[in-house]
């Protein structure tokens, strides 16, 4: 029969505190990992917000830009004048600074 060692209790308790050590590292290392974790999934959700209101943002500055385009076109500025009573002369008229008055001149 096989005999069984006993280890004397100094050295299971000076094995039982570094397994403590050792156990209690590797629990905090791992809790550090999984607080990093959560970090950064929230960094990369605050980051995916910030690039959709860019996107948002350069859509609308293109709209923006589109309107001032078409706000200053001439077609639309002689359209405005037009509503607004101006009109487009049809017939230029000259004076004739060789006579006394003024006459006007017929085309017909």
């Amino acid at each position: 029969m096989r005999r069984l060692k006993i280890l004397p209790e100094k050295n299971f308790i000076k094995k039982s505190k570094k397994h403590y050590l050792v156990w209690s590292y590797l629990l905090l290392v791992i809790a550090l990992q999984v607080l990093m974790a959560i970090q950064t999934s929230s960094r990369g959700a605050k980051l995916s917000d910030l690039e959709n209101s860019a996107d948002t943002l350069l859509t609308e500055q293109q709209n923006l830009k589109s309107i001032l385009v078409e706000s200053s076109s001439i077609t639309l500025l002689n359209q405005n004048a037009e509503n607004f009573g101006y009109a487009k002369v049809d017939k230029t008229y000259f004076i004739n600074v060789d006579n006394e008055f003024a006459a006007l001149k017929n085309d017909q």
